[in-house]
């Protein structure tokens, strides 16, 4: 992470910068106001927590380059210089996700299940929101984050681009013309109403109660799994309640009971998260309309999940599975 100098001093746009020391403390207070919001931007337009936090560090390296008077505003010049790296950057990530081994899924934000968790609870951080997201060419995608998420008007996101305001029109165009699937119902987090919803399916998974694990489902659902060739996963995303009951199922025969999972939010959304000595094993979160399950996602990969035990402190409700 980047470490400037921990002071808690005001920055004020008229002050000038004389000394290394005044120029750390303009650093990192700009820093602290603008990490959150860089970060977001980041990962929605790369879809990687790791690649996300690279971005904003090299964005903050390259400020602390520039002099402070050629800039006079400061959002905006850290939002078009984050852009233009994510976009280099995405380019050849598209490349690198073609020959991914079975379905590539976002990164998961993982924290505490609990009602505090609101910032990632944004519908534009959910994964069902990211995983539409790849989609979309890496100009589209960046124009559509920049649009969609930010609010930007078309000449912003131009001036941003390098692009002609007619330009981003159409890229944001055809971006919406992709991403058909909306996403309309916004899940909360797993709190006490959720709860019972997920030892509902625990129970019905773990028992290999089919009935119970197809009433569950929605009409039409689907099932990602991310294994990226280093785990054991689904090589094609599943269609169908007939056919992600059966892989459900399948799961339940190979699982040694008893153990446990832990209740987190995965995105701001409800997830299940199981641990063992040697980190983490998998993660499990949906994406849920009308109290059935729209969108499975798996994780067993443990490149996507790696940095999790470095940024966050795991915690939160623990179920037993008998």
């Amino acid at each position: 992470m980047l470490q400037f100098l921990a002071l808690n001093v005001p920055f004020k746009k008229s002050s000038t910068i004389s000394n290394k020391e005044g120029l750390l403390i303009q650093l990192e207070n700009l820093y602290q106001t603008y990490k959150p919001l860089l970060f977001s931007i980041a990962y929605q337009m790369l879809g990687t927590v790791s690649d996300a936090e690279d971005m904003v560090q090299d964005t903050f390296l390259a400020l602390s380059r520039v002099p402070s008077e050629r800039i006079t505003h400061w959002k905006a010049y850290l939002c078009k210089s984050l852009t233009n790296r994510c976009l280099d950057r995405l380019k050849s990530a598209s490349s690198q996700r073609e020959q991914y081994i079975g379905p590539w899924l976002p990164e998961p934000i993982v924290t505490e299940a609990g009602p505090e968790e609101v910032t990632l609870q944004h519908d534009h951080l959910s994964l069902a929101y990211l995983h539409l997201l790849e989609r979309l060419s890496p100009i589209e995608r960046i124009a559509f984050v920049l649009r969609e998420a930010l609010g930007l008007d078309y000449p912003q996101i131009a001036e941003m681009m390098g692009k002609t305001t007619a330009n981003c029109r159409k890229l944001v165009s055809r971006a919406k013309g992709k991403m058909e699937q909306k996403i309309t119902t916004k899940a909360p987090g797993p709190n006490r109403e959720t709860l019972p919803f997920f030892k509902q399916f625990l129970d019905a998974l773990y028992k290999g109660d089919a009935q119970q694990l197809t009433h569950l489902l929605a009409e039409e659902p689907s099932l990602y799994s991310d294994g990226g060739g280093k785990a054991r996963a689904a090589l094609r995303p599943l269609f169908g309640q007939q056919r992600i009951t059966a892989f459900l199922l399948g799961i339940n025969n190979k699982m040694t009971k008893p153990f446990n999972v832990t209740l987190v939010n995965v995105n701001g959304q409800p997830g299940i998260l199981k641990q063992s000595d040697d980190g983490i094993d998998w993660i499990m979160t949906c994406h849920w309309e009308n109290h059935q399950i729209k969108d499975l996602y798996f994780y067993l990969n443990p490149d996507k999940m790696k940095h999790i035990f470095s940024s966050y402190e795991v915690t939160g409700t623990t179920i037993t599975i008998q």
